[in-house]
């Protein structure tokens, strides 16, 4: 420094350069001064450093204006139209974007009133367009001092310019209140400066801003307002921005009639001037559309095309979205594992940009995927940490969306009260907005929820109206999974052709467009439906065919679910061996992908089989591991269910008192969660147990009130149970008239609702009654007609009893 006096100027230039020099570029002499650090290919210096010598040693003179002079026609350069981004420019003006950024920040800061400052200026609009278009670098800190030098210099329009682009770059990065304030007082003075054309470009921004907000009227308002003024000004590339922000807002409101042709203008005008990233945008929303048709395949195939441009041109925020959409049709098509890598690579780089509104869509989407996995817990922090980022940023339906989401977690915990509060906050979001398709797909998720807490009814009447509401408007996703719900729903109230009529329907129409999971989802539900019937056979063919379906989309878990319902039409055939094996299968399979819910239901169902063969003490301990896993995953209704599995194993090992205190601990859950089946099948369960200590009069009473409640939900299943109960403690009492009237009662709603294991029961316990009554034609028929019916649904054994008495029978009348 002492032997060379220019060498304190050169490093006061260099210190002004963050990302210092080339190497190549210096000189070698320059490396040997001290206190500089040699960074990969780059001389620079170190920080505190920097700030000390550019305080004693101010880089000034000439040799300033050259490094200035040099940076901003770099800048021009390399980036030569605003309107249009490369990837050559993008990655040479990343390497020295921090240098350009802070010789033009030390300009604006050392203006003196007589300087000229028009290559400056310009090139500080470039860097600005750049880091709007490119998601890059940081120009909010450098356009503040160049619109406060420039007002001193009575320069207005440009100052305004200046608020301009700060509007901008707040609005991509999802600031709305401060980019929507800036915007406004930019449209003003743009007015007043009598500048159509800047007002119109505020008010296309500030419309974005409110389509993003959900405020759909007002952006068309705005957007019709700058349309108009840019078609006046002979401005096509501005007009045909504004047609590709009302298509996007006509989708977002599934008002795709309108939506398609706007997006076609605007892309059209778009590739005849050359604009390569709006045509390629408004393939992205084109994509995005496609994908809410359920179109995947195609929605897949444009966003695989428009992310190759983007990684052509360089532009890092279009590809990351490219990369999230994708994970969105991986999630519709239910390839979980593929869409959380997605959401995961973008959410990185979303982190990266600092776009909080694309990390806060991954989060939410990771949510989402933890719901049907099952780690509940997960998905709610998830999802409420993204509410939290989209309420920060305006963005109402993204919240609303996450605040659904955390309702449906909440109704697979189990948690239903706060998953009715949850799901209608959603709702009122989703009105608030005029987003019917929201409102339709929360009541979907309510009308879910009461089918699984046994409230029929209810739950039927919502499934109604979200299935008006889709149909209104043309989704017919929500429309078939809606009838798939109604099918499952009128499966639990034995309505069973009903049930099958519906999931023929639904499986339909997920077929036509090309749902191939949700198809398979109908075909295992119709094989629960003749699994219900008691038509086992049927039921198995049905199963395998939705196994083999689920193979073909490689779906393990699907595969699993199959198994495990084919399992459980083995032990009710009594098949337990080959039922155990089957199930023992499917648990593996559950256990290996995380699903604890069904790997639990699995071990639920293996000790009731265990339970059917008479190794009761195996079957409580099969139970308890159960309960202990439905503990653990919060599904408090599972947990209760075992313990009243445990107490009817407790019923038949005679422990009467142990049996009725696990049955009441059960009930005292369901009354808890409002959970009125689970209710009634403990009523009933306590009753059997009075039965056994011979309490016929209490046993009668909670029978009485169990078959009410079945009725009051619908479970005719529930009441045919309940009168086979009560006609054998008529038949035990020799009430024989009596019991034969509840026997008949429930063998018609068997009949009725196909269910012929129910029919079989009670045409043998009739055949018995009719003995009793001296009937002996009646009693023969009606053993004939039960061994029958227990051959066809594959119990063997039941029709060997009813054989062996029609066999006493005759034995009887011959002597």
């Amino acid at each position: 420094m002492q032997e060379n006096p220019q060498a304190a100027k050169l490093l006061s230039l260099l210190c002004l350069l963050p990302d210092g020099l080339v190497l190549s570029c210096c000189n070698a002499a320059l490396q040997q001064v001290a206190l500089i650090d040699t960074h990969q290919t780059r001389l620079k210096k170190l920080a505190p450093i920097r700030e000390f010598i550019l305080e004693e040693y101010p880089p000034a003179g000439r040799p300033l204006e050259e490094l200035r002079l040099h940076f901003a026609q770099f800048t021009m350069r390399v980036y030569k139209a605003a309107a249009h981004i490369t990837k050559n420019a993008v990655d040479a003006l990343s390497i020295e974007f921090w240098n350009i950024n802070s010789v033009l920040l030390h300009f604006w800061q050392t203006l003196a009133d007589v300087d000229a400052c028009d290559g400056p200026l310009e090139a500080t609009f470039q860097l600005a367009q750049f880091v709007y278009l490119a998601s890059y670098g940081d120009c909010l800190p450098l356009l503040p001092y160049a619109k406060a030098k420039l007002q001193i210099l009575g320069r207005g329009e440009d100052a305004t310019e200046c608020t301009r682009k700060m509007g901008d770059i707040l609005r991509m990065r999802h600031r709305y209140p401060e980019a929507a304030a800036m915007l406004e007082e930019a449209k003003i003075s743009f007015t007043n400066f009598n500048d159509q054309w800047g007002a119109a470009q505020c008010a296309r921004s500030i419309a974005d801003i409110m389509r993003m907000q959900n405020r759909y009227e007002e952006a068309l308002v705005k957007l019709e307002e700058a349309g108009d003024t840019f078609c006046k000004l002979g401005a096509a590339i501005d007009f045909a921005r504004c047609k590709q922000t009302m298509g996007e807002i006509f989708s977002m409101r599934q008002q795709y009639g309108d939506s398609l042709p706007k997006l076609v203008e605007a892309k059209s005008t778009f590739e005849a001037m050359g604009d390569c990233l709006g045509a390629t945008q408004c393939m992205q929303s084109m994509s995005d559309m496609l994908c809410m048709l359920n179109k995947y395949d195609q929605a897949a195939a444009t966003l695989e095309e428009v992310k190759a441009t983007y990684d052509r041109i360089g532009n890092r925020l279009g590809a990351t979205q490219c990369v999230l959409r994708t994970g969105i049709i991986f999630l519709m098509r239910d390839r979980r594992v593929e869409a959380m890598y997605n959401f995961r690579e973008a959410k990185a780089a979303f982190d990266t940009m600092k776009d909080l509104r694309g990390s806060a869509q991954c989060q939410g989407r990771m949510g989402d995927i933890c719901i049907t996995e099952n780690p509940y817990s997960d998905a709610i922090v998830m999802l409420s940490e993204a509410t939290t980022a989209f309420t920060s940023i305006g963005d109402r339906m993204a919240a609303a969306q996450c605040t659904q989401g955390i309702g449906n977690a909440l109704r697979m915990w189990n948690r239903y009260p706060e998953a009715v509060s949850k799901l209608d906050e959603a709702r009122r979001i989703f009105e608030s907005i005029s987003n019917p398709l929201g409102v339709a797909q929360c009541k979907h998720s309510s009308g879910d929820m009461l089918l699984t807490i046994g409230a029929y009814d209810e739950a039927m009447c919502k499934l109604k109206e979200a299935h008006a509401s889709f149909e209104v408007l043309g989704n017919t996703l929500g429309t078939a999974q809606c009838k798939h719900s109604t099918g499952n729903v009128l499966l639990m109230l034995g309505r069973y052709e009903e049930a099958s009529s519906k999931l023929e329907e639904a499986k339909l129409s997920l077929q036509l467009i090309g749902d191939g999971w949700g198809s398979a989802q109908c075909t295992l539900s119709l094989g629960n439906v003749l699994r219900m019937m008691n038509r086992y056979e049927d039921a198995a063919i049905r199963l395998a065919e939705a196994r083999a379906d689920f193979e073909k989309l490689d779906y393990q878990l699907g595969v699993a679910q199959c198994d495990q319902r084919l399992g459980e039409i083995l032990h009710m055939q009594m098949k337990h061996v080959d039922a155990l094996e089957q199930l023992e299968k499917a648990r593996a399979v559950f256990d290996t992908v995380g699903d604890r819910l069904r790997a639990a239901q699995c071990y639920q169902t293996i000790a009731n089989a265990l339970l059917t063969r008479g190794e009761h003490d195996q079957a409580i301990a099969k139970m308890n591991d159960a309960q202990v896993k439905f503990q653990e995953i919060g599904d408090v209704i599972g947990s209760a269910q075992c313990l009243q599995s445990i107490g009817d194993a407790l019923y038949a090992l005679g422990r009467h008192n142990e049996a009725f205190s696990n049955l009441e601990g059960a009930r005292s859950v369901f009354d808890e969660k409002g959970h009125r089946l689970g209710i009634a099948q403990t009523m009933q369960s306590m009753a059997n147990v009075l039965i056994g200590k011979e309490r016929y009069d209490e046993a009668l009473n909670w029978l009485t009130e169990s078959k009410a409640l079945f009725s009051l939900v619908g479970d005719q299943l529930g009441v045919a149970k309940c009168l086979l109960s009560i006609g054998n403690v008529l038949r035990i009492r020799e009430l024989f008239s009596d019991a034969a009237i509840q026997f008949e009662d429930a063998r018609r709603i068997g009949v009725s609702i196909m269910n012929r294991h129910v029919e079989a029961q009670s045409s043998r316990l009739l055949a018995y009654t009719c003995i009793a009554l001296e009937r002996l034609d009646g009693g023969r028929d009606l053993f004939e007609a039960a061994a029958q019916l227990y051959i066809e649904i594959g119990l063997d054994e039941q029709a060997k009893i009813c054989n062996e008495a029609l066999e006493i029978l005759r034995t009887a009348v011959l002597d």
